[in-house]
């Protein structure tokens, strides 16, 4: 698998993508690539791009759909004209299961160490977590409340056996375990989130944060890498 394959693959692993969003300028540049997606670019061109697509959809790792078709192989013609179109018009494509197999055996993917997260409903905000294990969703409930800075509503965790666990539109998983609960809206500009940073600052001494910031650091990293990035995916500048 080339890292052009390799790199639509693994961007729509967990969600359908716009074709308007791949092709790689100044929008889609500051949008995705240093934005939602934080991921390094495919380094295709556009006559490139088409073709690692056409690829793609005849081997049958991906299959397109739009308002007026839920699944479709778009022509040449097609592509190139999604590449311009509104995202508005929802021309996408998503991974088969043959595909997502295909990537998972390449990216030698490890679910046991994966974890969804979804995040729905008016505030207070819904989060549900689901991972393979119940210890680990535990373990990722943890992280997340650091992570994102999010402060639960006592009383309104939900923990749930999941038989079986839909790990991603493409894979299910014989067994999961999932846990939601809601929080509190979180306003950056909260007094009181300053007041806890201001009472963090003071708690703990320079080597105490270090530590912290290093275990912090070291759980993201766990959570990240459970696959393995293609060798060709260049190095950040």
């Amino acid at each position: 698998m080339d890292y052009g394959e390799y790199w639509l693959l693994e961007t729509a692993l967990e969600l359908p993508v716009p074709f308007c969003l791949v092709p790689e300028d100044s929008r889609t540049r500051e949008m995705c690539y240093n934005g939602q997606w934080n991921k390094r670019p495919h380094m295709l061109s556009e006559d490139q791009l088409v073709e690692t697509f056409l690829q793609l959809f005849a081997s049958g790792d991906i299959t397109g759909f739009d308002k007026k078709r839920p699944e479709c192989i778009p022509s040449r013609t097609e592509l190139e004209s999604a590449f311009a179109d509104d995202i508005r018009n929802l021309q996408c494509y998503k991974l088969t299961p043959k595909g997502g197999a295909r990537w998972e055996e390449f990216a030698e993917a490890d679910w046991n160490r994966y974890y969804s997260f979804d995040w729905e409903g008016p505030e207070p905000e819904h989060i549900e977590i689901a991972t393979a294990s119940e210890q680990d969703t535990e373990r990722a409930f943890l992280f997340l409340l650091k992570d994102q800075e999010v402060e639960p509503i006592a009383g309104t965790e939900i923990r749930t056996q999941l038989s079986p666990w839909q790990a991603t539109y493409w894979k299910t998983l014989p067994r999961g375990f999932s846990l939601s609960f809601r929080h509190l809206p979180r306003l950056w500009d909260d007094p009181e989130r300053e007041r806890r940073n201001e009472q963090y600052e003071q708690q703990y001494s320079p080597e105490e944060k270090r530590q912290q910031r290093a275990k912090r650091k070291a759980e993201r990293l766990y959570w990240k890498r459970w696959y393995k990035k293609h060798p060709d995916t260049p190095s950040k500048k």
